[in-house]
């Protein structure tokens, strides 16, 4: 964050992946604008963009001359000019309370047990983590040569109603994905491991 302030730059962070999963230090690590999305660490579904706008950033879009009308940070500070999705704003409200009750640290925690136990999974099961250093979000998960995924993801999700992705971009066809965000409780995570095992026999 200094060195960008050095250049007289905004520093913005995509956090969708990050939010209420793993510290992040806005003024602590010169953070001018934060973007997250309602359907990771929050525990929602899709379809809300949250952004934090610090006063650099407020500052800079003052001065800005760019044309622009939906993404105007002037006609949402403090209000909203278009019709909001209440319900999505009411789950929002509850998922807050519920991170606020539990604290960030036991969130945080809990969010790095469940990755532990997952990439102890991947690792048992003879594949590889595929990131060096993985958030505590999602594994991406690197099988051997000739494995089917296709056959892993048809048997999941029809004899146990799990639902894992496939690689994006170039990595569509070399690695798979598994989600471990939001509120994964003991049983949930015990049915994944013993489902994903069955699986491979």
């Amino acid at each position: 964050g200094k060195l960008v302030r050095s250049h007289n730059k905004i520093y913005v962070a995509d956090a969708v992946s990050g939010v209420a999963i793993s510290p992040l230090g806005m003024d602590d690590w010169n953070i001018d604008t934060v973007v997250a999305g309602s359907q990771k660490g929050l525990m929602l579904p899709p379809g809300l963009g949250i952004v934090a706008v610090g006063p650099r950033a407020w500052e800079k879009s003052d001065r800005s001359k760019t044309p622009r009308f939906y993404w105007d940070w002037k006609k949402l500070k403090g209000t909203v000019p278009f019709t909001p999705a209440l319900s999505m704003l009411f789950q929002l409200d509850a998922s807050l309370e519920y991170i606020h009750a539990q604290g960030l640290e036991r969130i945080f925690l809990r969010r790095a047990q469940v990755a532990d136990r997952i990439r102890d999974l991947v690792r048992r099961s003879g594949m590889e983590v595929y990131a060096l250093k993985p958030g505590n979000g999602i594994t991406g998960v690197l099988p051997p040569k000739g494995f089917d995924t296709k056959a892993l993801f048809r048997r999941l999700e029809t004899d146990f109603g799990i639902q894992i992705a496939g690689g994006l971009g170039k990595l569509k066809d070399t690695i798979f994905r598994i989600g471990h965000v939001g509120h994964v409780t003991d049983e949930e995570l015990e049915y994944f491991i013993q489902s994903f095992e069955r699986c491979l026999k």
